[in-house]
């Protein structure tokens, strides 16, 4: 992870920078647990960097929790499949043993996506922790692209 430091400054928002990204943030960790809803969270961050008019460090991080956002829906829907194509299976002619592991195996990748998404609420804390000293992180992979298209919104 690569980390940039960056100065105290206001936002469009009216507020510091920091504090539109943390609440940006906290927005995003609680939409991340609700069913349908966390197919929708990456709505937030696309807000937040479309009324960003100043803050290079606001849109960065909006940038940056887009991605963290379509990442966990991605996850989640394909866990989500495979566990209801395992439930989908015709348990007809089986014996109740073999039916309570066939259940218990389609309930798995629902636990997974469980672990995985408070993998995710920890990840977004780490970035909140940061963002409150101003600290830019960017995440493999993620924080190169947030970093491009961040830039490519300033000379528009």
């Amino acid at each position: 992870m690569d980390n940039n430091s960056n100065q105290s400054h206001k936002s469009s928002f009216g507020t510091a920078a920091h504090k539109a990204v943390i609440i940006m943030y906290i927005i995003l960790s609680v939409l991340l647990w609700f069913s349908y809803i966390k197919y929708f969270a990456w709505f937030i961050p696309v807000l937040f960097f479309m009324i960003e008019k100043k803050s290079k460090f606001v849109k960065f991080n909006a940038v940056q929790a887009f991605f963290i956002c379509i990442v966990r829906a991605v996850i989640s829907l394909l866990l989500t499949l495979l566990g209801n194509a395992i439930a989908l299976k015709d348990l007809q002619g089986m014996s109740t043993d073999a039916k309570n592991r066939w259940l218990s195996a389609a309930l798995l990748p629902g636990e997974i996506d469980t672990f995985i998404g408070i993998g995710f609420v920890v990840l977004v804390l780490y970035l909140i922790i940061r963002a409150s000293d101003y600290v830019q992180i960017r995440l493999p992979g993620i924080g190169h692209i947030a970093g491009k298209l961040s830039k490519l919104s300033e000379e528009a």
